[in-house]
């Protein structure tokens, strides 16, 4: 029925939101070297040359734009949303692959 075909496609809605949740937490975990629960700009620098080819310009750029609260790093909303501006401008917005080394 269509209620059934409904409840089984928020249920696959609700299982791929955990499966991003828990990469983007992955991603973070990776990133933030020190585990202080932020990514420094040393850090994040680190992280996308491991992970992307990735200018002086970008790295500056995302991390002016996306710390919002002023610290000169990244906690993990910022750096999530940091991310997801990479995925979108490196792989034409089909989402953030972590190439590991």
């Amino acid at each position: 029925s269509a209620l059934t075909q409904y409840l089984i496609s928020m249920n696959a809605t609700k299982e791929a939101e955990a499966a991003l949740q828990q990469e983007e937490q992955e991603v973070f975990k990776a990133a933030d070297a020190n585990k202080d629960g932020e990514v420094s700009n040393q850090e994040l620098e680190s992280f996308l040359a491991a992970t992307i080819e990735a200018d002086q310009d970008l790295k500056t750029s995302l991390l002016e734009v996306h710390d919002m609260d002023s610290s000169n790093s990244l906690n993990r909303e910022e750096f999530s949303k940091a991310t997801s501006a990479i995925a979108w401008n490196h792989y034409g917005g089909y989402g953030y692959e972590h190439h590991s080394s």
